[in-house]
Order: structure tokens, then sequence, then C-alpha cells
């Protein structure tokens, strides 16, 4: 009983405020760890424009298909980032028909117009994922919120990128498509096909919301924006041309 009239009494005044003080600028607790990460902001994708590659895909495709590009990979094939790269010091999009006649043994048995063949190689080069996108209300384009790999460290990252699609519909122009799904994001030392807005526009240490938000300057990311642009936006194209499929090298991936 003594001891426990001597804790509740105790000498010490009453707390006129919050008396622990550290000196750490990360306050926040977060139960799993795991959570936790290096995230960088790519430029992902931008509709009705025609890229250096010649191709584009339409403002009216993007709200139903860029969440296809979550838990897709930032890849690099420069051998800095994967060591005994075959690209050497290259910074590329990892494609199998690169390897098809002069290095055959590399993409033995794997066929370019299989996305499941496609996924399988480009995973070889993986150094992030793709956690989230949000919509640049500002510069009417989307970015890509990637994970980077623990091995990787956020200050080398290349400062371009440039992102790669599956074409689902083969009918529809290369200047207009609507039926694509994502397959990655290659991050580039030089010549994006997308030009000067292909960037690397900032890194972060947090969780994927709180950077995500960072890099969005507090604006909706995915599920919000999906919405609003959605409703902004006709889902009918109009514009789609017709192309003749004999003219033309029949290879779905986009990059």
């Amino acid at each position: 009983m003594k001891k426990f009239l001597f804790l509740f009494f105790d000498k010490t005044p009453p707390s006129s405020g919050i008396r622990y003080l550290s000196a750490s600028l990360d306050t926040d607790f977060v139960p799993d760890h795991k959570k936790q990460g290096k995230f960088a902001s790519y430029f992902l994708l931008k509709g009705d424009e025609i890229n250096g590659r010649n191709w584009g895909v339409t403002s009216e495709s993007i709200p139903a298909n860029i969440s296809t590009f979550i838990g897709k990979p930032l890849v690099a094939t420069g051998n800095k980032f994967v060591k005994d790269s075959p690209y050497g010091v290259q910074f590329l999009h990892p494609s199998i028909t690169h390897f098809l006649e002069r290095s055959p043994e590399l993409v033995s048995g794997l066929n370019p117009e299989n996305i499941n063949h496609i996924l399988s190689f480009q995973d070889k080069f993986k150094i992030g994922t793709i956690e989230d996108v949000f919509f640049n209300t500002n510069k009417q384009l989307w970015n890509a919120v990637v994970r980077i790999a623990d091995n990787i460290e956020a200050s080398d990252l290349p400062p371009f990128c440039s992102p790669a699609l599956y074409q689902l519909d083969m009918t529809e122009s290369e200047g207009n498509i609507t039926q694509w799904t994502g397959l990655h994001l290659a991050a580039l030392d030089q010549r994006p096909a997308y030009g000067n807005i292909a960037l690397l526009h900032g890194t972060c240490n947090g969780t994927t919301d709180y950077c995500t938000t960072q890099f969005a300057g507090n604006e909706n990311t995915l599920k919000t924006d999906v919405m609003k642009i959605a409703t902004m936006l006709s889902t009918e194209n109009r514009n789609v041309d017709k192309v003749n499929l004999g003219k033309r090298k029949r290879i779905n991936g986009r990059y």
C-alpha cells in the first residue's frame, strides 16, 4: 500500500505540456515497417501525344488503363544496375526482339509477341516497382510513384524515362491507341521518346501514401483522379483510324 501511495502522489509537478522532447524530424510511427521505403517519381504517360517512336494513346483511354502499370517494374538495362547485363552500358527498353538474331541463346524459347514472355524477360532488369500513379493537372500528364529496390541508391537513378505498353487491338492506328496495358517504365540516360517531359521528378523516403502525397503536391491520387477525369472525358473515340495490317510488322509491344 505504501508503494501505491508513493507512486500516486509523486512529487513531479503536474504536466503543463509535452515533456518528451526529441530532435528527429520523423515522428510518424508505422506499425508495418515494410511499408517504409525509398521512392521516386517519374513521368509515366501523356494522352493525345505522338511520341518520337510515332505512337500514342488517347486521353480517353488512360483512366481505364493506367492502373495496369501498378505492380509493373521500373527497369534499367545498363550494367551499372544489372551485373553482366547483355546490354553493357546502354540503357534501353528490355526487348526479346533485340537478341533474336544476334544472341538467340539469351532469349531461347521466348516469343516476343507473348505478353507473359515479355513480362518474364523484363523482370531481369527490375530496379523498382510502380506502386501508385497520379495525374498532374497543371502539366496534364501522368506520373508514376516507384518503390526503389533496396540495393539501388536514389541518387544513382537515371534522369530520363520511357513507358512501354502492349497494344491489345492491332486494328487501331498507332497514333490513337485505346486498347492497351502497361508493361514497364524504363529508366534512360538520354533520348526519351516523349522528350523533355519524360523526367525523374524527385525522390522520397517514407510510405507509399506519404511519398505519393509529397510528389503530387497534395493532389488526389489515382482513385479520385480516375473518377474526376472520367467524367470530363468521353469514353467514345470517333477518331480511330483503320490500318492495313499487311503493311506493317505485327508487334504489339510499344515503347
